[in-house]
């Protein structure tokens, strides 16, 4: 009997996956040269989303809009529903207006909408933001240190709530460590002007006028854009700071540093929760004190960037995290 009892036990708890449906992800990739997914966003996003792939049994469908206007990634997110995504998964401000207003026409649709803005009213919205005011913070303050001639820069793609907490938090973070830094920012387009992402030529002649006034450091938060930044960094032999990945490789010698946004930790963790029943919808924030914002090691800058000043920026990060250092958040105010 007890034989008997122990069996029936045994196959009651062995999870009823047989019968269950495989989910099916869409991922919406952002629209580069005609490309799909081999740009910055496209490529963090992707990784965590295949690493997750990797543990758990779903199919992904990939979607690119055709331009990067309202109505194409309109019909880009309608093409994934009509193929029966479960969720959506993207990555970027372009896709803020339309996602949530596909969202609120598909309520049993669930979406992860990375760096997207704030979303708070939408119950099958996660929005995964990044306190991008950190880590801009910490490359201000490298960047104060660093600049021989007391001026540096900052080009961002597109003017939208991320790109000024970018800038924000850069320019508080050079006048935290030398208050007599000048700071000059451009943005190359306006929203709903979204090339700002994708023109590395415009990126670089905007750098080439900046360093020609005298900035000797330019913090790039351009995306592809940010290509051209660097590329005339190289060719003037000033320095130049990264963003979203690591482009330390890009011009060795030249890229200071890089600020990380861990897209693919946020996927990886967002998607996982939705696997696992644990959803969540709003905005939440990934930061420095859970991975979420990092700078790389340096590795091909630490003959420029003294010890001291490394440790410096380590001390920051860890006043930053405990709440002695306060930056503004411009994001999460508007």
């Amino acid at each position: 009997m007890k034989k008997w009892i122990l069996i029936i036990i045994f196959f009651l708890s062995i999870p009823a996956t047989s019968n269950a449906k495989t989910p099916t992800i869409g991922f919406m990739t952002g629209l580069v040269r005609g490309s799909t997914i081999n740009d910055p966003y496209n490529s963090i996003t992707s990784s965590g989303l295949f690493k997750i792939q990797r543990e758990y049994k779903f199919n992904v469908l990939t979607q690119r809009p055709d331009n990067n206007d309202i109505k194409s990634i309109e019909k880009a997110f309608q093409n994934l529903i009509d193929q029966n995504a479960d969720l959506i998964v993207c990555s970027g401000y372009q896709f803020s207006e339309p996602g949530k207003k596909i969202a609120k026409r598909y309520p049993q649709t669930l979406f992860i909408m990375n760096d997207a803005g704030l979303v708070n009213n939408l119950p099958n919205v996660s929005a995964p933001n990044f306190a991008q005011h950190e880590g801009s913070f910490l490359v201000g303050a490298l960047a104060g240190k660093i600049t021989k001639t007391g001026k540096v820069g900052f080009i961002g793609g597109v003017d939208v709530p991320p790109l000024r907490a970018f800038l924000i938090g850069y320019q508080e973070g050079v006048h935290y460590s030398n208050a007599n830094v000048e700071v000059t920012h451009v943005f190359i387009t306006n929203a709903p002007d979204y090339s700002g992402f994708t023109s590395p030529e415009k990126g670089r002649s905007m750098a080439k006028k900046m360093y020609g006034q005298d900035v000797d450091i330019i913090y790039n938060a351009a995306s592809l854009s940010g290509n051209g930044v660097i590329q005339e960094a190289k060719n003037q032999k000033k320095f130049v700071i990264g963003v979203d990945y690591n482009q330390d490789a890009m011009a060795k010698g030249y890229v200071l540093t890089s600020m990380l946004k861990r897209l693919d930790i946020s996927t990886y963790k967002e998607v996982k929760d939705y696997l696992d029943g644990n959803f969540q919808s709003g905005s939440k924030v990934y930061g420095l004190k859970d991975g979420g914002i990092s700078l790389t090691e340096m590795i091909f800058t630490r003959h420029i960037i003294p010890v001291t000043v490394r440790e410096y920026l380590k001390d920051i990060e860890s006043k930053i995290i405990s709440g002695e250092i306060k930056i503004t958040d411009y994001l999460m105010n508007h």
